[in-house]
């Protein structure tokens, strides 16, 4: 639920695998490697079927295993009818 001053409004979807990014924090200045930096989507709200993977202060995300491969959302096969899809549900009644 998302509670504004002037509207509030709620966001659900059927599934469990969709998650929520509010807002983009900022790169990390503590290493002079951009390791731990993920790859966001423009703007500072998105709903995503998969998170970034992290890496190391040392090591990309790609080397640290099967967690930090990046996601694949065409199933290898660029064809349209294979991609994910989201359905979310808008609620601006307020109640």
């Amino acid at each position: 639920e998302f509670i504004g001053k002037s509207q509030s409004f709620k966001v659900v979807t059927d599934r469990e695998d969709v998650f929520l990014r509010l807002f983009t924090p900022k790169k990390s200045k503590d290493t002079e490697w951009d390791n731990m930096s993920p790859t966001f989507p423009t703007g500072d709200i998105s709903f995503m079927n998969g998170i970034s993977a992290i890496g190391t202060k040392t090591q990309k995300p790609e080397t640290t295993g099967p967690m930090g491969m990046k996601h694949v959302f065409y199933d290898f096969d660029k064809e349209p009818s294979r991609a994910l899809d989201m359905t979310l549900y808008f609620d601006f009644s307020g109640k």
